[in-house]
């Protein structure tokens, strides 16, 4: 914190924040015993996997004396209210990579879990199809695929996740039944990006694997817009498509395809992707066109353009060789990128009495939302912050910082 800030906050709020933070530091050592107790109490209503390590969680505690009003619980435990904690969402994507088209027969979660979009009824050959579930400590369920089930095949392929995002972990399942020819697809769990609360299943052919050569370029398409995309051309001048993208994207949905490089099997120089897309958005003339180029031997390169004055392109986000492209309404912000993350804050009021935030100082980072003004007595409130890019070392980095202060009623 500047020097300025330091005598910003002095005059504003009548204590010197360098001497606060001094003798925050003295107490520390004596007050880690009990710091340490009162968070192990507080997570009790939280998810068992706090026993793991912990990613992006702060825990803060206030303490005081046992005694307090009959009104006010005083057994020892925190309690959340129920609108003190927050919900997030959790994309399950399963990517048909095979030549046969799948039917949904199950899908379910497991209580609290609750569906906000759910699983489409078929997913076409060489196409993905996705869903988003909502939970406030974790989320758990599954979803059941039947292969070829007009050819009377049907294999049954099960998918089964669960995902604690305090802490991380991420425990998907892939589960195959009845009839026995189950060997014509190999089944994949992908939780590389577990941080951004996505979970991905793949359903491939089983065969010989592709050249180790050659790579594969994911492409994401958002439609954060209030009307439906429908596509009007669909170029691959350089590689094969693993999967293809839809005919439309539906109001804020994603979709997204899969490309495999081409060329001399031989160099892995001169392995390629190069492909452009059209959309037409409905209630308009305008076209949102896109294209990425990718090999391994240059570096990526992708464009999104839309005219006019209803929508905005955003720029493309290239990240090694996977490219996502966002279209928005005029003057909705920008999505996150695709680094960001967010810290799940968890305020833990151990005191008698209630607790008023009077400060919340952001260095870095966008509330998710805000914290709330009060903390009622045994109570656990949570908030969260989403990562900026910041450089203040030179190397640019997705950062949170923050101060927050809270009196005693």
């Amino acid at each position: 914190m500047s020097d300025d800030h330091d005598s910003w906050f002095k005059d504003a709020f009548g204590f010197d924040v360098a001497d606060a933070a001094q003798r925050i530091q003295d107490e520390a050592t004596q007050a880690a015993a009990g710091v340490a107790s009162a968070v192990s109490q507080a997570v009790q209503g939280l998810p068992q996997a706090t026993s793991g390590v912990i990613d992006d969680v702060s825990v803060a505690t206030a303490a005081a004396d046992d005694s307090g009003p009959a009104d006010a619980p005083n057994d020892g435990q925190v309690r959340a209210a129920n609108d003190d904690l927050l919900e997030f969402e959790c994309r399950i994507v399963t990517v048909n990579k095979t030549g046969a088209e799948l039917r949904n027969f199950d899908a379910r979660v497991d209580a609290p879990t609750r569906f906000k979009t759910r699983p489409s009824a078929a997913i076409p050959a060489r196409q993905s199809s996705a869903y988003t579930v909502v939970g406030t400590e974790n989320v758990s369920g599954s979803v059941t695929w039947i292969t070829d089930a007009g050819a009377g095949i049907g294999e049954v392929l099960e998918f089964e996740y669960s995902l604690f995002p305090a802490t991380g972990r991420i425990s998907p399942k892939a589960r195959t039944a009845t009839p026995a020819n189950t060997d014509r697809f190999t089944k994949v769990a992908d939780v590389s990006n577990g941080k951004q609360n996505e979970i991905r299943f793949a359903i491939t052919p089983t065969g010989p694997p592709p050249s180790p050569q050659s790579f594969v370029s994911p492409v994401t398409i958002t439609n954060d817009t209030d009307v439906l995309l429908r596509k009007t051309a669909d170029t691959l001048s350089l590689g094969v498509p693993e999967t293809t993208a839809p005919t439309t994207i539906p109001p804020r949905q994603s979709i997204d395809f899969q490309v495999r490089s081409s060329g001399a099997l031989a160099d892995p120089a001169q392995q390629f992707v190069a492909g452009a897309l059209t959309w037409k958005p409905d209630g308009g003339s305008e076209v949102w066109s896109m294209d990425f180029t990718a090999s391994a031997a240059f570096d990526p390169t992708a464009n999104s353009n839309i005219p006019g004055n209803r929508f905005v392109a955003d720029r493309a986000q290239i990240n090694g060789k996977s490219f996502r492209f966002n279209l928005r309404n005029q003057g909705s912000p920008p999505t996150p990128s695709p680094d960001s993350f967010v810290s799940r804050v968890f305020v833990v009021n151990r005191t008698t009495g209630t607790l008023r935030l009077i400060s919340d100082t952001l260095g870095a980072g966008v509330f998710e939302p805000r914290p709330r003004d009060t903390i009622a007595p045994n109570q656990v409130m949570q908030f969260a912050v989403r990562s900026v890019v910041r450089a203040d070392s030179g190397q640019p980095r997705e950062t949170v910082d923050g101060i927050l202060i809270w009196r005693a009623a």
